[in-house]
């Protein structure tokens, strides 16, 4: 499935807020389901580390929810809400969205002790694709509150 581009959508300024948390090339996303209903989210382009926004709920453009999918070093943030244009929201989102923070071993390190709730124990390829196909992995839906339970993480 292609990128969309749709007029409508405020991708310039999901764009900035990406940007600010060192992200970029993120490109908007539209599903059409057979009822009609229009899901559109924004996310980069790398399948196994990557920023993803979703409106939330579906179908306005004011409020969103974002989490970093970090799949090769099984590392999953969860769900971040956040207002379009809410500087401080957005500033918060930092601790928890900014790209580097994944990049770096020594950073990413610290992440995961930080929040062991977000992250695999000793993730390999292997265990990350057994977990997702069982289902437990990533554990995160838009509408958590907060992640689950360390123990309910492999």
């Amino acid at each position: 499935m292609p990128p969309s581009f749709d007029p409508s959508k405020p991708l310039a300024a999901i764009r900035a807020v990406a940007a600010s948390l060192g992200w970029h090339g993120l490109e908007l996303w539209q599903r059409v389901f057979d009822d009609g209903l229009v899901v559109t989210w924004y996310s980069t382009s790398d399948r196994k580390f990557f920023l993803q926004i979703n409106e939330h709920p579906i179908g306005q453009v004011e409020t969103y929810a974002a989490a970093v999918y970090a799949d090769r070093y099984g590392i999953c943030t969860g769900w971040h809400r956040f207002r379009l244009g809410d500087g401080a929201t957005t500033a918060a989102l930092a601790s928890w969205l900014r790209r580097p923070q994944f990049k770096d071993r020594r950073w990413r390190r610290e992440f995961q002790l930080q929040h062991p709730e977000c992250c695999l124990c000793r993730p390999t390829p292997r265990r990350c694709r057994t977990a997702r196909l069982a289902g437990v992995w990533p554990p995160y839906f838009p509408d958590d509150r907060i992640p689950p339970p360390v123990s309910a993480v492999l």
